[in-house]
C-alpha cells in the first residue's frame, strides 16, 4: 500500500469571524494524492503465499472439501461491499480507495479508468480508514467481510500489525478464500488475533466475520487490501472501465463511482485535532462535546474525494435556532483523503443549552450537537413552571410533564453530541423508554412545536 502517511498541507491563517462567506481554515491537512513506489506483498512473499494457497489446495479436494475448477460454474459471482462498520460505530463515512488495480504492463501507470490512481505493479485495491485511521483500528471499528461465498483455503496470523512502511516489515495477516467459480480473493493486512473462528476447508457467505482492518505487511497504515486472481493465476479487477482487459462486466453487486465525494465525519473539540504524529500511530482527536461561555470551540470536518469546485457549507446554530456563525470552503485540488478546521471563541455570556454545528456537501447535511453551560441536574429537573422531565439519574423510562398537554419533542444526545433519539409528545404527562441507551451521560432538550427549546437537562444513565 503506498499512500497513507499523511502529508500535512498547514494554513495558519486564522480569521475574525464569523460572517464572512469563504473562510481559509485554521489549519489541517490532507492525504497526498501523488503516487508513492512500493508493493504490498514482496515477490518471494507473493510467491510463497501462492505455492502454500496449492498445496492446501489439493489437499482440501482430497478432503471433499473443495470442488475442483473443471467441475464448476464458469461466471464469477457477483461481489459485495468488503467492509463495514462495526456496530456502535458512528461515522457517516469511514474509508476511502487509495489504489486501484494496475493495468500498465510497463512501468507506466494505469487503473481501469484509464486514470493513474495506483501504483506500478498494484494488484489490488486499497481501502483506507478514514478519518482516524490509527484510532478507529485500535478500537476495532472497521470489520473486513467476505465479498461472496466461498471456501476459505488459507489463513495467516499473528504479524506485526501497526506498520508504516514497506521496508522490513514482515508478513501480512490475510484470509484467502476461494469461489465456487475457481476465482481466489486475498484479504490482506488483517489486524493482528482478529481473523474469524473459521478454519481452512470452512465454508464463508457474503457478509460474512473475517477479520478487522490492520497495517499488517508491507503497509504504511490501517488498511483493506483486496486482490482476485482467476484459478490460472492471473489478476482478475472486478471494477469495469475501458482500460481493464480483465472482465467485459462489473464483478460488483453495485459498482461504486470511481469518484465517491463524501464527507466521512464532522466534530467539535477543545484543541485543534492533530494528525500529524509520526506515521500517524499517534493521533490527537482533542474531541469535546461541553464547553462553557468563553471558551474556544473547534469545528473540524472530514472528507474523502472532495473536488475543488465542491463547496461545504457551516453553519452553527444556538440553542433558539438561530445562526451564530457560518461560513464556506472549497479545496485548492482533489484529495483522496482531506480535514480541515476552524475555531471560534463562543460569547461571555453564550446562550445556555444544545448548540449545534452542522455541514451541508453535496447534499448530505452531518450534525454535531455540544452543549454550553449545562451541568448534571439531580432528580427531577423543572425549568418552566408546569414543565419537567426525570428522573434523574434515569434508566428504563423518562417521564416528561406539560400541564398544557402542549406538543414537545424530546431530543436525547449522546456526551459525543450525537443524536440518539427523538420522540414528539402531546399528552400532559408521557413516558419516554431509553432501555436500549448504553450507560453513560446524555443531553436531554425539550423544544416547542416551533423548534425553541424550553429546556436541557445533562442526565445519567444508570
Amino acid at each position: 500500500m503506498k499512500q497513507l502517511c499523511l502529508f500535512l498541507i498547514l494554513s495558519l491563517v486564522f480569521l475574525p469571524l464569523a460572517w464572512s462567506q469563504l473562510r481559509i481554515p485554521a489549519g489541517g491537512g490532507s492525504a497526498s494524492s501523488e503516487n508513492l513506489q512500493g508493493i504490498c506483498l514482496s515477490p518471494l512473499q507473493r510467491q510463497q503465499d501462492w505455492e502454500e494457497i496449492q498445496s492446501i489446495r489439493k489437499r482440501l479436494i482430497q478432503q471433499g472439501k473443495l470442488k475442483a475448477v473443471a467441475s464448476r460454474q464458469a461466471s464469477v459471482p457477483p461481489l459485495n461491499f468488503p467492509l463495514r462498520q462495526k456496530e456502535g460505530a458512528h461515522y457517516s463515512g469511514y474509508f476511502g480507495i487509495a489504489n486501484y488495480v494496475d493495468h500498465d504492463n510497463g512501468s507506466g501507470l494505469q487503473e481501469f479508468t484509464c486514470g493513474n490512481r495506483t501504483y506500478d505493479g498494484h494488484h489490488g485495491t486499497d481501502y483506507f480508514l478514514w478519518p482516524f485511521p490509527w484510532d478507529m483500528m485500535a478500537r476495532g471499528e472497521v470489520e473486513i467481510i467476505a465479498a461472496a461465498a466461498g471456501t476459505i483455503i488459507s489463513k495467516i496470523d499473528g504479524n506485526f500489525d501497526k506498520n508504516c512502511s514497506w521496508e522490513n516489515t514482515g508478513g501480512w495477516n490475510a484470509v484467502y478464500i476461494e469461489h465456487d467459480d475457481g476465482t481466489i480473493a486475498w484479504y490482506g493486512h488483517i489486524k493482528k488475533n482478529t481473523l474469524t473462528n473459521k478454519a481452512i476447508g470452512d465454508r464463508v457467505n457474503p457478509g460474512d466475520y473475517l477479520g478487522l482492518v490492520g497495517s499488517s505487511g508491507r503497509s504504511t497504515g490501517p488498511h483493506l487490501h483486496l486482490e482476485f486472481f482467476t484459478p490460472s493465476g492471473a489478476t482478475y479487477d472486478p471494477y469495469l472501465g475501458t482500460c481493464n482487459p480483465t472482465t467485459q462486466l462489473s464483478g460488483w453487486e453495485e459498482q461504486a463511482p470511481y469518484i465517491q465525494p463524501t464527507l466521512n465525519f464532522i466534530q467539535t473539540g477543545d484543541g485543534p485535532p492533530d494528525l500529524s504524529g509520526e506515521c500517524l500511530r499517534e493521533e490527537f482527536i482533542n474531541a469535546s462535546s461541553e464547553f462553557r461561555s468563553g471558551e474556544r470551540v473547534y469545528f473540524s470536518s472530514y472528507f474523502v474525494d472532495q473536488l475543488p469546485d465542491q463547496s461545504a457549507t457551516y453553519k452553527v446554530y444556538r440553542p433558539n435556532g438561530q445562526v451564530w456563525v457560518r461560513w464556506t470552503f472549497n479545496p485548492p485540488q482533489r484529495f483522496n483523503a482531506s480535514w480541515w478546521y476552524w475555531w471560534e471563541d463562543l460569547p461571555p455570556n453564550a446562550d445556555q443549552g444544545i448548540w449545534t454545528y452542522e455541514v451541508v456537501f453535496e447534499g448530505d447535511t452531518l450534525t454535531q450537537a455540544f452543549s454550553v453551560d449545562v451541568d448534571v441536574v439531580s432528580s427531577t429537573t423543572s425549568v418552566e413552571e408546569g414543565i419537567s422531565i426525570g428522573p434523574n439519574p434515569f434508566e428504563t423510562y423518562l417521564n416528561v410533564a406539560d400541564k398544557e398537554g402542549s406538543p414537545i419533542l424530546v431530543t436525547i444526545s449522546d456526551i459525543c453530541g450525537r443524536l440518539v433519539k427523538s420522540v414528539q409528545i402531546h399528552t400532559e404527562k408521557s413516558l419516554v423508554e431509553v432501555s436500549t441507551l448504553p450507560k453513560g451521560i446524555y443531553f436531554v432538550a425539550l423544544h416547542n412545536r416551533k423548534g425553541k427549546q424550553l429546556m436541557v437537562s445533562k442526565m445519567v444513565k444508570k
